[in-house]
C-alpha cells in the first residue's frame, strides 16, 4: 500500500494555497513505489458516463478492482470543462466499496485543437480547474491520466489534436510540462496506431518519463501481453503501468473499456 503525502499542489500557478482544515490527500510524485511490479495486474476499467452504484457494485462482484473516471472534457464551444457526471460516478464508486485514492483514477480529454466557435482555455487554466474541483469536492484520487487522441468523428466541432504534427508535438509536450510542476502523479494514455496521425513519427516523444496507459484491443488481459515493438513516444517497458485491452464493450449494463493495471 502506496504512503500518501499531503498534496502540495495547490501551491501551482494560479491556484491559491489552501489553510489546513480545506487540504486534501492525493499521492506525490515523488513516491514512485507504484511503478514497482505487483503479483499480479489489477483488472481494471474506465468510462466516460456516470455510473449508478449499483454498476460499481456489480463491477466489483465480478472482479474489478480499479476504475478510471473521466473527470474533463473538451467542453465543445467552451474550451474545455469539468465532467459535470465525474462526481456521480466518484460518489457511486466509493460507495460501492471501490477504496479511495487506490482503487480509483481519474483521466482529462482535454480541449487541444481548434474548436469550432471559440479557441481551447490555455493548458494551465484547464489543469487548475480540474484540480480546483477535486479540493473544492474532496477529492482523493491515485492517478491522473491525460487522454492523447484525436477527434473520432468526422467534422467534430472540438477538433481535438487537429493543428499541423510538429505543432501537436510542441502543444502535448506543453501539457506534459504543466502536469509536472503540479508534484501530482500524472500519466499519459495514448494509442500506437493513432500516434503518427498526431505527431510527425511513432517515435514522437511528448513525455516517455511519465507512465503509460496503451491501447492494445486484444482482447487479451494482462500488461505482458505488451512488446517493446507496440509501444510509441520513446516509452520503455518498465514505464507501462496499464493497457486497454477491450474497447467499447458493456459490463453490469454499463458501457466501458476494459484495462488491466499494474497499480
Amino acid at each position: 500500500m502506496n504512503k500518501l503525502l499531503l498534496l502540495a499542489l495547490w501551491c501551482a500557478p494560479g491556484l491559491a494555497v489552501p489553510s489546513a482544515a480545506g487540504q486534501e490527500y492525493l499521492e506525490s510524485a515523488n513516491n514512485s513505489s507504484s511503478l514497482a511490479p505487483r503479483a499480479a495486474d489489477r483488472l481494471g476499467f474506465d468510462i466516460s458516463v456516470a455510473q449508478s452504484t449499483n454498476f460499481f457494485t456489480c463491477m466489483r462482484k465480478n472482479g474489478y478492482t480499479k476504475a478510471v473516471i473521466r473527470a474533463y472534457i473538451q467542453g465543445c464551444g467552451v474550451g474545455g470543462e469539468v465532467d459535470s457526471g465525474f462526481m456521480k460516478s466518484y460518489n457511486n464508486a466509493r460507495a460501492a466499496g471501490f477504496k479511495a485514492p487506490n482503487e480509483i483514477d481519474a483521466y482529462m480529454f482535454p480541449c487541444t485543437g481548434t474548436q469550432s466557435s471559440r479557441s481551447c482555455k490555455p493548458i494551465q487554466t484547464q489543469i487548475n480547474e480540474l484540480l480546483a474541483m477535486f479540493k473544492s469536492k474532496k477529492v482523493a484520487v491515485h492517478r491522473i491520466w491525460l487522454d492523447v487522441e484525436p477527434t473520432r468523428r468526422p467534422k467534430d466541432p472540438c477538433n481535438a489534436w487537429n493543428l499541423s504534427k510538429d505543432q501537436n508535438l510542441n502543444l502535448a509536450k506543453q501539457w506534459t510540462a504543466a502536469m509536472r510542476k503540479t508534484g501530482l502523479k500524472w500519466g499519459i494514455y495514448g494509442n500506437p496506431n493513432q500516434w503518427t496521425a498526431m505527431f510527425p513519427a511513432k517515435s514522437s516523444n511528448i513525455g516517455s518519463d511519465l507512465p503509460l496507459w496503451v491501447v492494445k484491443d486484444d482482447f487479451k488481459q494482462g500488461l505482458n501481453t505488451v512488446n517493446q515493438s507496440h509501444m510509441m513516444g520513446g516509452w520503455s517497458l518498465s514505464k507501462l503501468v496499464g493497457k486497454q485491452f477491450h474497447l467499447s464493450t458493456t459490463v453490469c449494463g454499463g458501457g466501458i473499456d476494459k484495462d488491466s493495471f499494474k497499480e
